[in-house]
């Protein structure tokens, strides 16, 4: 425990990697519950057994589609529950959206990662603004601080040190929206050759 404070993972699906290691090493129990469906309600009730055996004081969901399976361990209990929305969801069928919003509204408090989502879950799922707390995503300067000169690695890839570049980090998914990434080069290509 640190600051008084004893921190458990409960990871909803078998897959802990990468960071179930980094997790144990410091002294964090992880814990997981297989699945046998997208949805699958029993691992909402093998989340809320294992809650209240765990005696935990204090419940943060940490996505969208785990938020439900959190009220579900937390319904009917003093247990306190904080929902978290960390980017603006693509597509949600009206079954869904209204569920989102019936699980927002039960949280004590929703966390979102910018004030662009906060707004998104003021506008879309109606949630009043002083129940939102926005924590922007912390960033590690210091690891990602180049160890090599701008010029050492443009000579290690094969580039001129005068052309630009440009990096897209995130996950191939729809959200991130690569193809209008892969437009907007074509675009900025024309401009600027180089």
């Amino acid at each position: 425990p640190q600051h008084g404070i004893d921190p458990i993972v409960y990871c909803l699906s078998e897959n802990t990697e990468p960071y179930r290691e980094l997790l144990e090493s410091k002294g964090i129990q992880v814990r997981t519950f297989s699945r046998s469906s997208h949805f699958d309600v029993k691992r909402g009730w093998a989340l809320r057994k294992r809650i209240r055996e765990d005696r935990i004081d204090l419940l943060h969901s940490w996505l969208i589609d785990d938020n439900p399976y959190a009220w579900m361990a937390t319904v009917g209990t003093r247990l306190r529950f904080i929902a978290s929305l960390r980017s603006r969801p693509t597509r949600r069928d009206p079954l869904r959206k209204r569920i989102d919003r019936f699980v927002f509204n039960s949280a004590q408090c929703v966390l979102a990662n910018s004030l662009e989502v906060r707004d998104f879950l003021v506008e879309e799922f109606r949630i009043e603004e002083k129940r939102i707390e926005v924590i922007e995503n912390g960033i590690d300067l210091d690891r990602l601080m180049p160890a090599r000169s701008k010029a050492e690695v443009r000579k290690k890839n094969g580039t001129p040190l005068e052309d630009f570049l440009v990096l897209f980090v995130g996950r191939l998914d729809k959200v991130k929206r690569a193809d209008f990434l892969l437009e907007s080069f074509s675009l900025a290509i024309k401009e600027r050759p180089n």
